[in-house]
């Protein structure tokens, strides 16, 4: 059984780290995971910093892609051990996430 990681926007972000770290959970190296706050993020960003980018191309391509190709990959019930983590407070929802689904790791 591969080991489940929690993917945050900071690795799904670059596009050369988002391809490799899928590529390799689609050869069962790990078991990706993330929640829509986490997709939202890494939308938002990239869409800020990449303006010509076409935002309904970018949900329907990129994200829609993961989308399709993870379908567990999506975590929900986490939210109630956002307070109880106390690490950075912009992060505190992958704890949470990682807590809450017995993450192996957090890349």
């Amino acid at each position: 059984m591969a080991p489940v990681y929690v993917l945050d926007s900071c690795v799904l972000y670059p596009v050369v780290i988002r391809d490799l770290l899928l590529t390799l959970a689609t050869l069962d190296a790990f078991e990706p995971r993330w929640t829509e706050a986490i997709l939202d993020e890494m939308t938002r960003n990239v869409l800020a910093d990449h303006p010509t980018i076409d935002p309904a191309h970018f949900e329907a391509g990129s994200v829609g892609a993961m989308r399709r190709a993870f379908p567990s990959a999506m975590v929900e019930g986490y939210e109630h051990l956002i307070e109880r983590m106390d690490n950075h407070p912009k992060v505190r929802h992958v704890a949470a996430v990682a807590v809450h689904i017995d993450a192996a790791a957090v890349p």
